[in-house]
């Protein structure tokens, strides 16, 4: 089994004997997403994992996500998000992370930028997965710094024409701007902040507090300075804003990467583009945990000579089994007389981690169901369940439900 080198959190403790440690305590906000993923084979037994809080002395199991990548891989994953302030670190088979801290505190956040990547396939790394079961994920890393104004380097690409007369006929031109990102603040940080961080320029999408960079040609990440008497360092990264960009593909990265729940968002830069996705309030302090799932839907439409019927089958499919009764809002909209209505139907998974399947049909002009791709279903759930269930739709319908492993032995009637 192997803990993927992308997963934002340090394992590798340093070997260097010579010099003190480095003060920084790597920092998340409680709306952060902390993506752990852990490659193993079939053979190998499901890793243990659990969550320690380092100040009360308390230890929390993680319930793990499985995916079958193929006969010799399955991945293991899950994402710790929305814990309490304070203290933390994690216990991967007897494999102990690096203390990180989990914060609201926006002065100290201030000081950070969050950086978010991932692949646009599979088929580039072997040792991380960005699509799982045809969802794409992002990983969330933290890190002290962030840009500079005396850091910016202007260029131009450009070609010139001289005439007989020795004037300047510029033929093409187009200029580009360079900036300079700056890795660790007045107390530095470890030196493998800055491994993980030229790892990440490898990806194909790369947002800094939700603007789009790549590294400029070769650059990597350049030791600036050494905190004196720490192995605590300040590094310097060239970048370069991305600007040509597929509109469809970077609205579904921003509404991925700023999700925190239903209907509230990450706050980001103030950057100009893409500003129409909706920000809600900080209203997570309710939920301890989150499970994903994966809603359903067949499609058929019946005409006779009388009527046309329009009929949606669904069904929802948790990554793991809920920890109680919760009830999902799957919406549709459908025109009555040219007037268009909106209608909730709903859908329940009872202590399980599966939903009945189920019909909803219209015979009205029309009828359709209101989800667009990647969009979280509302939810509600009973007794003291704290977790936030995150089910989305993929925006594609299919022929034939997927089972799931317990359906055969036990089930629905």
């Amino acid at each position: 089994m192997i803990i993927s080198p992308f997963t934002p959190l340090f394992f590798s403790p340093s070997t260097d004997k010579f010099g003190a440690k480095s003060k920084y305590v790597q920092l998340f906000a409680r709306t952060d997403r902390i993506f752990i993923e852990l490659i193993s084979t079939p053979e190998e037994q499901e890793p243990i994992v659990c969550i320690n809080n380092v100040i009360d002395d308390t230890s929390t199991p993680i319930t793990l996500s499985s995916w079958q990548m193929n006969e010799d891989k399955v991945l293991y994953f899950y994402t710790v998000s929305l814990l309490p302030c304070g203290y933390y670190n994690i216990v991967i088979n007897g494999n102990t992370s690096d203390i990180f801290k989990v914060t609201d505190d926006e002065c100290q956040l201030s000081e950070t930028t969050l950086i978010q990547y991932s692949m646009k396939d599979n088929k580039q790394r072997l040792d991380a997965v960005w699509w799982i079961d045809g969802m794409q994920y992002f990983f969330d890393f933290r890190v002290p710094g962030g840009f500079k104004d005396n850091g910016w380097t202007f260029g131009v690409d450009n070609e010139q024409f001289v005439t007989s007369d020795e004037d300047i006929v510029e033929l093409f031109s187009h200029e580009y701007t360079t900036m300079l990102f700056t890795l660790g603040n007045s107390m530095g940080c470890p030196v493998w902040f800055a491994e993980l961080l030229n790892r990440v320029l490898c990806c194909n999408y790369v947002y800094f507090d939700s603007v789009r960079y790549a590294r400029k040609e070769g650059n990597v990440p350049e030791l600036n300075q050494q905190i004196d008497g720490l192995k605590s360092f300040v590094f310097n990264q060239m970048l370069q804003k991305v600007r040509t960009m597929n509109p469809i593909l970077e609205w579904n990265n921003q509404v991925s990467i700023r999700r925190i729940q239903n209907d509230t968002y990450r706050k980001v830069a103030n950057d100009k583009k893409l500003r129409a996705i909706k920000q809600g309030g900080e209203t997570v302090d309710r939920y301890i945990g989150v499970i994903t799932g994966k809603l359903y839907l067949r499609y058929q439409v019946i005409m006779t000579s009388l009527f046309t019927s329009y009929n949606y089958y669904a069904r929802i499919i948790l990554d793991v089994p809920a920890k109680g009764d919760v009830v999902f809002d799957v919406p549709f909209v459908e025109t009555v007389d040219g007037n268009t209505i909106r209608s909730i139907e709903k859908m329940s998974v009872i202590n399980g981690g599966y939903s009945d399947d189920q019909n909803f049909s219209s015979k009205r002009e029309n009828y359709q169901v209101d989800i667009q791709a990647g969009e979280a279903l509302k939810f509600t759930t009973s007794g003291d369940d704290r977790t936030y269930y995150e089910v989305t739709w993929n925006g594609e319908f299919i022929d034939d439900f997927p089972t799931v492993p317990d359906e055969a032995s036990n089930p629905k009637v």
